[in-house]
């Protein structure tokens, strides 16, 4: 463990890139219940990714159907009662024909319960990614990548350099990583759930990666600390 956590420190102080931002465990509940989302809080992880999208009442809710304001009144909670550590969200927006008045949605609701600071919007769709930049510029966007496209082609077809490029990470190379680094995006790739996979991103010098398995991070030690309200 102590020779895994000085290569760690090592390897985030050979690039001053991902110095810049502190490496992120984003944990992605397959069952986005409450119960779920606050396991992954207790297990240290650093943001919470939520899919979002709106019911047939035009209500925002996760994919368990819980309306977005309950899930984040929870976790608000939650933070302040027991793991004692500003938890961030990560907001995944899905095609939807009606992307801009469910953004405009998303983003009224969320300012009314937390910082904006805390809040990254990541979508596949490269619309809804640019109806953010252009209305709400301030805001952290993330670009799911799911496709074989060079990443020049990609970063063309989204038109702006988004904060985060989050490719499957069989995709990735340590090139890659690089390249996007040298254009100053964060690299955060998704479905990494075993400590192989991650162990060799993090040679790579990844910013974080999204996960099922939080509890994996946490045996590399790179969970966030939690208070658990003692």
């Amino acid at each position: 463990m102590v020779r895994f956590v000085l290569f760690l420190a090592l390897s985030l102080t050979l690039s001053p890139f991902a110095l810049s931002q502190p490496f992120q465990v984003q944990a992605k509940p397959e069952k986005p219940t409450l119960a779920d989302i606050t396991k992954m809080m207790d297990l240290g992880a650093h943001s919470i990714h939520l899919v979002v999208s709106t019911n047939e009442k035009n209500q925002l809710v996760n994919d368990s159907r819980m309306l977005l304001s309950d899930v984040v009144k929870a976790m608000e909670w939650h933070t302040k009662s027991y793991t004692r550590y500003e938890i961030k969200y990560v907001i995944e927006l899905k095609t939807s024909a009606k992307h801009t008045l469910e953004s405009i949605a998303v983003h009224d609701l969320l300012d009314a319960y937390i910082p904006l600071s805390r809040i990254t919007i990541q979508s596949e769709n490269f619309k809804v990614l640019k109806f953010w930049k252009k209305k709400y510029p301030e805001i952290r966007l993330s670009a799911i990548i799911n496709n074989q496209k060079s990443i020049d082609t990609n970063l063309a077809n989204l038109g702006f350099k988004p904060h985060i490029y989050s490719s499957h990470h069989e995709t990735l190379s340590e090139q890659k990583v690089a390249n996007l680094h040298k254009r100053e995006i964060s690299v955060i790739p998704w479905a990494v759930n075993d400590t192989i996979s991650m162990n060799r991103l993090i040679g790579w010098q990844v910013d974080g990666f999204i996960t099922d398995t939080p509890d994996q991070s946490q045996l590399l030690g790179i969970n966030q600390e939690v208070k658990n309200g003692n």
